[in-house]
């Protein structure tokens, strides 16, 4: 290390699931936890999901059907009920949250990028409208 280095300082990790599940973070990305378990559809295999982005008391995923769905945040019912976009001939890679009611879909096979707008009604969101881009 060279003489101006300064030391690392020691951070700690929390090994307990309990200490930080009441934790609500700006956004969440992770398609594995307690906030996010009812996002699987029945017979998933773990890998049909391929990304979610939460934000707020709404959570997005893109998934291999092709498909963006919107559920409430924190998602903890087993199969929770959800709100369905089509708009890519093939599966959804990624999305994102772009502003307020605003979100961004990449597709993997079709190589399209959707904007998507997020219409709530009753806690839920209730409309998924797309429109393409590129």
């Amino acid at each position: 290390m060279p003489a101006t280095a300064k030391p690392a300082r020691a951070k700690t990790q929390s090994v307990s699931a309990s200490s930080v599940r009441d934790v609500r973070w700006a956004t969440d990305t992770c398609t594995f936890g307690w906030s996010v378990q009812g996002i699987w559809p029945k017979f998933s295999d773990g890998t049909d999901v391929n990304a979610t982005h939460a934000r707020g008391d709404l959570v997005l995923t893109a998934d291999d059907a092709g498909e963006i769905k919107a559920f409430n945040s924190p998602c903890v019912k087993e199969h929770a009920e959800s709100v369905v976009g089509r708009g890519h001939s093939s599966h959804v890679t990624n999305v994102r949250w772009i502003g307020d009611g605003a979100a961004i879909t990449t597709g993997g096979n079709d190589r399209s990028i959707l904007v998507w707008r997020v219409a709530r009604q009753q806690n839920l969101a209730m409309s998924l409208g797309s429109s393409s881009h590129g």
